[in-house]
């Protein structure tokens, strides 16, 4: 079904022109019809179409999106977007996807790209477990002639990394030019940092590159597969410091053949590296060993550890961390009270005053983005709670249109939905710099990451508060708090129940993350359909006339396609979630329902409904915590205060 860009309404009947919801022409430049939606960066938006004009063959719309009034940041991202279409003109290879347009519509940039349809490295990776030896000379023999190529045509790819290397038909293809230079733009001058960190090589990381720089990300690739181990975890603890002794981190041997050429890839100082794609496939072609060399010659085999591998640990961090709550409460009171530091939000919920540790601002509020210090220089991943759903589409585009040295990637967890527990659990992993919460992991979780020599810091950085949606048809407006924790509880099951309809409730909610506190009534009874996320909610609900979701207010409240519930509390008065007068459906999204703050946090909102959003710090000393901070550091100044309120949460700090 069609996808419509002007309101993001996905449920366009096949073969419509104009969307169902606002009446906007769906087809791209009246050629590529918009399917859905498959990618998000700080500055751009990823898109899966079909070609009209080519036998509706599918392809890849990327839409540049830029937000605010900082001119350079503007300017650094069209430059970076037409690069990325002027690569890809010039690359004309068969294992890189062609361009098939680049062009302006209503004010937006588009390119448009062949789809690869097959799956990254990474995703092998999680897949199949740790590559072999063979498949790593395979994939040498397959990447290092396309490296030859885009060489030869002096570009330099600078982002190589499993994700961008996709396998289509048993044949590589790599994908994202999206910060590929020319060397007459760089050679060894300065130039801007961009790559992955832990792929990047040191040079690349100071603004120079040049083809060997490719070269060291290869190698880095190889690493990462031979191994399973996460190489933007290890420079975030140790920097490049493990690399010359990246041998010592094998869990299980390699031929000398092979290990000579990842050493020589991988050298810090570029001089000592591999210069060119050619030299190495020279080299490759020489060492590479026959099967029946791998097979009959344990000879040339040496083991490079020890049988039995010690446990990895975590890095340990400062002995203050490991006190108890008690003990650090107590020094901080011998030291002259709790003066600049911050509680997380009192709760009579046990489990969560036993979690709640002491948390302080990590530097002095700013007034802007601009004023925030010890921003470190990147592309950083993170991930967590769909409650942050608005603040990632505002708030963090706003952030990096100001920053644009601060770029962020939300990454979308594997083999569940995004949360807070997947979001943690994406941290320990090294998967993201930081994650996002909406709930306090029970005290069980913390002590067992604290057995594991990790400590994480939850700051509090605004309120949220859940609504309660229904269908748009359903002919009730209000419910009391009762009413609301009977229907929850399975206790009401009939909306004739509460004056309705004689009709079925159908509850919609999300699975219960068992190592988060949750405090909702039971999931156990005949009338719940869990769902997977809030946009999978919201459709069930338009076709469930019976259907009741609660979830966050500036998620639910903005949507034109279900209706929210007044409350009436226990002292019996009601309280507007949204700012009245509402938005009649037909006007709806040329302008939409904004949240009620002001009521919402008056105090008269029932409190069982209310959230706070935490940034989940690792507290490991190196480049996540400065990641984290620096991100919580923008939610807590005063812009970052104002854009949360402006999302549709209370801020934190009056």
């Amino acid at each position: 079904m069609p996808y419509c860009l002007n309101c993001d309404y996905a449920y366009n009947p096949d073969q419509h022109l104009y969307c169902y919801q606002c009446g906007a022409l769906l087809a791209l430049r009246g050629r590529f019809n918009i399917l859905r939606q498959i990618g998000q960066g700080g500055f751009g938006k990823t898109y899966l179409a079909e070609d009209l004009d080519n036998r509706n063959k599918h392809c890849v719309v990327k839409q540049l999106v830029y937000r605010g009034d900082n001119t350079y940041a503007i300017q650094e991202a069209q430059r970076l977007f037409e690069q990325e279409a002027e690569r890809l003109d010039q690359l004309n290879h068969p294992q890189i996807p062609n361009l098939l347009a680049y062009f302006e519509n209503d004010r937006y940039l588009y390119l448009v790209q062949e789809f690869i349809e097959g799956h990254d490295l990474q995703h092998e990776l999680k897949q199949q477990g740790a590559f072999s030896e063979s498949k790593i000379w395979e994939i040498l023999q397959e990447l290092l002639p396309i490296l030859r190529f885009i060489h030869a045509h002096q570009v330099i790819h600078r982002d190589l990394k499993p994700d961008n290397v996709m396998r289509c038909d048993r044949k590589l293809f790599l994908i994202d030019f999206g910060v590929a230079k020319r060397l007459a733009e760089t050679g060894k001058m300065g130039g801007t940092v961009v790559g992955t960190p832990g792929y990047a090589p040191p040079e690349q990381m100071q603004g120079r590159v040049s083809p060997a720089s490719d070269l060291f990300s290869l190698g880095m690739i190889c690493f990462h597969l031979l191994t399973q181990k996460s190489v933007y975890k290890l420079f975030q603890s140790h920097n490049y410091s493990w690399v010359s002794n990246w041998q010592q981190h094998l869990d299980s041997p390699i031929s000398q053949k092979l290990m000579r050429v990842l050493d020589k890839l991988l050298q810090l100082d570029e001089k000592n590296r591999y210069v060119t794609a050619n030299e190495v496939l020279t080299d490759l072609n020489r060492e590479r060993p026959l099967a029946r060399d791998v097979k009959n010659k344990i000879s040339d085999v040496r083991p490079l550890l020890p049988r039995e591998m010690p446990v990895t640990r975590l890095p340990k961090q400062s002995a203050w961390l490991s006190f108890p709550i008690n003990k650090i409460l107590f020094v901080l009171l011998a030291m002259g009270g709790l003066s600049g530091w911050l509680l997380l939000r009192p709760s009579p919920n046990p489990v969560e005053q036993e979690v709640a540790v002491l948390e302080r601002s990590p530097q002095p509020v700013a007034a802007s983005f601009s004023q925030v210090s010890q921003v470190p220089t990147g592309i950083f991943n993170y991930g967590g709670s769909t409650t942050w759903a608005p603040i990632r589409g505002s708030v963090d585009l706003e952030i990096q249109t100001a920053r644009p040295e601060f770029r962020l990637r939300y990454v979308q967890p594997e083999g569940t939905e995004p949360s807070s527990q997947s979001g943690l659990e994406m941290l320990v992993e090294g998967k993201v710099a930081f994650s996002l919460a909406s709930r306090l992991p029970t005290k069980e979780l913390m002590e067992d990451l604290a057995s594991k020599g990790m400590q994480v810091r939850l700051v509090p950085v605004a309120e949220s508060f859940e609504v309660v949606a229904v269908h748009q048809n359903l002919p009730i407006s209000q419910l009391t708090v009762d009413q609301l924790n009977a229907i929850l509880e399975g206790k009401i099951s009939n909306w004739r129940q509460v004056n309705g309809p004689d009709l079925a409730v159908t509850r919609l909610d999300r699975s219960v993350n068992k190592d988060f506190e949750d405090t909702r009534p039971n999931l156990e009874t005949d009338n719940i359909q869990i769902m997977a996320t809030p946009s999978q909610a919201i459709r069930t609900l338009t076709t469930t006339p019976g259907g009741i979701y609660v979830h966050t207010a500036a998620v639910l409240i903005p949507q034109c396609s279900i209706k929210i519930l007044k409350l009436v509390n226990a002292a019996g008065e009601t309280v507007v979630p949204y700012r009245e007068p509402s938005v009649p459906v037909s006007q709806c999204p040329t302008q939409r329902n904004q949240v009620n703050l002001a009521e919402l946090g008056s105090g008269k909102y029932p409190r069982q409904l209310s959230d706070t959003l935490y940034v989940v710090i690792n507290q490991n000393g190196g480049l996540e915590q400065q990641v984290g901070e620096a991100y919580t550091n923008f939610l807590l100044s005063d812009e970052g205060q104002t854009l949360l309120e402006k999302a549709g949460y209370l801020r934190i700090r009056r």
